[in-house]
Formats: structure tokens, sequence, C-alpha cells
């Protein structure tokens, strides 16, 4: 985990499966999750956060000044909350948990009372606004605590998520076993627990090598 000043930015980050907190004063606070790089300019009038790389967690304090968020093709002005936001390529995918955005295309305010998924693919495309359900905000707010939640998801994209958080990754070497459905909580440090479910009740099995760990159908 480094912080570090380039080219007139604060600048932290983290490696794969860490997590880092980062006070911004009279701010907030800014979450690192794994894999992860954030920079950003402040003053007294103006807060510009860039989100270069992977996902974080931000808490905005009433009073603080305007605070601008950028993520590959995406900007957004956020007002005090709660925001999870995270890189999709070059689209971000930001989730307004408590607080509001104002656009940066027209005038106006849009604050939400529920939950809601933004999603800036940039160009001329409108952002893609939709309700964020309970599961997609647990979902979304399970790696601050060191866990990793699927609620039906494809064994696929579990494993696909998953290996954000290991240096070890899996890997499924018969594509068919992609389309099993999975779920559970897990933590996001030792996938043990994960392989262990899957290995007992979805007949797959499980071999650890030095550089992955190999997801293969049962033979007997």
């Amino acid at each position: 985990m480094v912080t570090e000043r380039v080219n007139a930015r604060e600048r932290s980050r983290t490696s794969v499966g860490q997590t880092r907190s980062v006070n911004l004063a009279g701010v907030g606070t800014v979450l690192l999750n794994t894999d992860s790089v954030v920079s950003w300019q402040a003053n007294k009038v103006r807060v510009r956060v860039w989100l270069e790389q992977g996902e974080i967690a931000l808490v905005l304090t009433e009073g603080a000044p305007e605070f601008h968020l950028f993520g590959g093709n995406g900007e957004v002005r956020l007002l005090p909350g709660q925001y999870n936001a995270r890189l999709k390529g070059k689209a971000l995918d930001l989730m307004v948990l408590r607080g509001g955005v104002v656009s940066t295309r027209a005038a106006g305010i849009a604050q939400t009372a529920a939950p809601r998924s933004i999603l800036y693919t940039g160009g001329n495309d409108q952002p893609l606004t939709r309700t964020a359900s309970a599961e997609a905000v647990a979902t979304a707010l399970a790696w601050r605590d060191g866990e990793i939640l699927f609620i039906d998801e494809p064994l696929s994209t579990a494993i696909e998520e998953y290996n954000r958080y290991l240096v070890r990754k899996i890997l499924i070497v018969d594509p068919q076993l992609g389309g099993i459905r999975v779920g559970g909580r897990f933590t996001t440090k030792d996938p043990a627990t994960f392989l262990t479910a899957i290995h007992t009740t979805l007949d797959i099995d499980v071999v650890a090598t030095d550089a992955n760990i190999l997801l293969t159908r049962k033979t007997n």
C-alpha cells in the first residue's frame, strides 16, 4: 500500500488483496478496495478525486468543499453522503447509498432516498440509472468487511469476482462448469471455505498448483 505525490496530486494505491483507508481532512474518507488506485487534489473550495483503477467507498461529510469524482469516462459531482464507485473498463459504476449527485450535463440536483446505481459510460450516452436492490447493496458493501457475497451467481462470474482479491487465481478448466449457480458469503482473504463448499456440494474437484487453483468436473 503506497501513498505518494505525483504531478501535484496525492495518490494512494493498494495491491491485490489489500484495502486502505485515506482520510481527507474536512471532506471525509476514501476506502480503497483490492488492486485500486486513487488520486486527488483539494483546496478550500473544491476537491477532485480520480478513480484510476479498481473500486472505492466514499463517505463525504456535511459542509465539505464541492466534491468532483472522475473515473474512466465518467465525471460527477457528489453531495455529502455515502457512495461506492467501481471502474468497469472505461465505465464508472456509482452506487448512491445516501446523498445525491449534481449532473455535469444539465442543471439540477438528483437526490435519492433509496439506494440507486448509476452507470456513466461517457460520450453522448446518458447515464443509466436504476434502483439498487437490497441484494445489490449488500453485495457492494460486503468488501468493506473483508467479505465477498454471491447471490445466485454463475460460477464463472463468482470466480472472476473472487480473483480480484487473489494473487493465486482460480481457473475453471471445464467451461461447462461456468454456468452452475452459486451463493454464499465468504472471506476475501482466503478462498478455502468457498472452494470446500463448491467441492462438496457441486461435484467439482479443486486442484491447487503453485501458480493457480484449478476447478474440474469430478471424475468419480
